[in-house]
């Protein structure tokens, strides 16, 4: 019915699901928010506010639609509007193979946002068992660029999954984090060639 060419089936889908008063909900609706035609975004816009409450605005909203659409750079050029859809997307510990990706983008996405909130929610995801998410996390904390979080990155220079390896020395790297040198150094051997070649490409700047 999503797809359906019939606007008013559209906007009757629109009102059943703002009417369900359920989370599930939200990202569907998001979709309608941008979606051509102003009959169907004023629909959508006044289903989530049901949904939602005050609890996002119209730049909240907007970064929603961004979200269903895993429109990362947007999400990223919107900044700080951003923050909280994105949370959402980190924070849903659904674990199949499409949301660990999409936290994995979402970690990212939110170091290059920046600030504070960016830095808690980053750090809440340090001990995820999913070695996606811990590799985005970690991604998102070079983005970010705190050089406070230098002995937080260090530990995952032992992770036992290589993508986390190789982030955490990458990250290291963003961080310039020279007093890291030596341990990054003894990656040298690693048994992953990908993290070997991180090493290589980041001793090269410290």
């Amino acid at each position: 019915l999503i797809s359906s060419g019939d606007a008013q089936v559209r906007l009757a889908l629109i009102e059943c699901l703002g009417s369900l008063g359920e989370r599930r909900a939200v990202e569907p609706l998001s979709h309608f928010f941008v979606y051509p035609g102003e009959e169907i975004q004023a629909a959508a816009g006044a289903a989530l506010r049901q949904l939602l409450g005050d609890e996002y605005d119209e730049q909240q909203l907007v970064a929603l639609a961004k979200v269903a659409q895993e429109k990362w750079e947007e999400l990223v050029r919107i900044g700080l509007p951003s923050l909280e859809p994105l949370a959402a997307v980190l924070q849903d510990r659904e674990m199949t193979e499409y949301q660990t990706a999409r936290r994995h983008h979402a970690a990212i996405a939110i170091g290059r946002i920046g600030g504070e909130r960016a830095l808690e929610l980053l750090l809440a995801e340090r001990r995820d068992p999913q070695p996606r998410v811990r590799d985005g996390m970690l991604a998102g904390l070079g983005e970010l660029g705190d050089p406070n979080t230098i002995d937080i990155v260090r530990p995952f220079l032992a992770d036992r999954d290589p993508r986390v390896r190789r982030a955490a020395v990458q990250a290291l790297g963003k961080l310039h984090a020279k007093t890291a040198a030596e341990e990054i150094g003894l990656l040298y051997r690693d048994e992953d060639e990908a993290v070997r070649s991180a090493v290589v490409d980041v001793l090269g700047t410290l």
